[in-house]
């Protein structure tokens, strides 16, 4: 295993990036969806004052670390008491934008890390979880470890910790049929799917949109669904073929009577919160949640709010804005949450 270089966040930013003691129950493997490397990215969360933060970081080349493992890190997008928030230690592997051998070399180098970890606290590799599965709204992260098989990256652990691998089958098996769209293609679908084999959560509405960025032909959803670069489910010909909506095409309307999702709308409703749309600029304005709130996720439609985030006198910064189950939605960075428009203070 590679040495471990430690950048640890200063105790004058604990309250802020990870303010609560912990006994590691999970290991959370992400992807970063982006191509720096382990030591800017530890260096640039140290830096902000956002309420995001990760204990490692695994490039090619090294393994950094940011957060002690006695301390609780916001990675989980669970909230203020989730369990992989308050008990699991996150480790981002990176290069996942691009690919390619630095990502690969860098799952190389995480998977030895993982399994360290795992024997330090007495982890069951069953405790080895994917950001996914703590996510309200099933994030698709970590996005490229998933795509080129989960149960394959396990296998690496397994390995690196003397644990028998179990029997996996791939994504990246040579396809044996074709498919109607191809990478690169502008779309829209109702149809949503966490994983490319339909075995995960499947969700329908009237629409999301974005761009092909992957296609495994003869899969159960063939379609990744890329939004800014970053991807955010799976869907299929039904999906697309059946949404009412048409990529580019000014004035489409939905089937029901919805507020406007185009391109000036978003970046109105942006604008609003103080966010440039498609980048990851800092924001100027702050909100509050409402203490009336009663729902956050999307996706997971139906959540509860924890009564400990709604605090009227807690400011959060926002991290995007959607429309989503008829309402639009902002994300509140320090707890990685969607929260209604409706239902937040500014």
């Amino acid at each position: 295993m590679l040495p471990i270089t430690q950048n640890l966040a200063p105790q004058s930013k604990w309250s802020i990036k990870c303010p609560y003691a912990m006994k590691p129950k999970y290991i959370v493997v992400h992807n970063t969806a982006n191509d720096a490397s382990a030591r800017n990215e530890i260096a640039y969360m140290i830096s902000n004052d956002a309420q995001v933060s990760f204990h490692y970081a695994v490039d090619d080349k090294e393994i950094v670390q940011g957060i002690p493992d006695n301390r609780n890190a916001w990675h989980a997008s669970d909230g203020a008491t989730g369990q992989g928030n308050r008990n699991g230690i996150a480790v981002e592997i990176c290069y996942s934008k691009s690919g390619g051998l630095r990502f690969d070399k860098a799952e190389e180098n995480a998977a030895p890390l993982i399994a360290m970890l795992m024997k330090m606290y007495n982890i069951p590799i069953t405790n080895v979880k994917r950001h996914y599965d703590f996510a309200p709204d099933h994030k698709y992260c970590p996005h490229r470890t998933m795509d080129k098989g989960w149960e394959r990256f396990l296998n690496m652990v397994r390995k690196a910790a003397g644990i028998a691998t179990t029997a996996t089958s791939t994504p990246e098996t040579k396809p044996t049929t074709t498919t109607k769209y191809g990478v690169g293609t502008p779309i829209n679908t109702a149809i949503l799917a966490s994983s490319s084999d339909g075995k995960g959560q499947v969700h329908r509405k009237d629409h999301w949109s974005g761009t092909i960025g992957k296609v495994i032909a003869g899969a159960r959803y063939p379609y990744r669904v890329d939004n800014n670069g970053v991807p955010i489910g799976w869907t299929d010909d039904a999906g697309i073929d059946t949404c009412p909506h048409v990529p580019g095409q000014s004035g489409a309307k939905p089937v029901s009577a919805k507020p406007s999702t185009s391109t000036n709308k978003i970046t109105q409703e942006a604008a609003r919160w103080g966010l440039k749309v498609g980048t990851k600029d800092s924001v100027k304005n702050g909100f509050y949640i409402s203490e009336s709130a009663t729902i956050y996720g999307g996706a997971s439609y139906g959540v509860k709010v924890p009564d400990a985030i709604k605090k009227a006198t807690t400011k959060y910064t926002c991290g995007g804005v959607r429309y989503d189950h008829g309402e639009w939605w902002v994300l509140a960075n320090q707890i990685m949450s969607w929260v209604k428009v409706s239902e937040t203070l500014v």
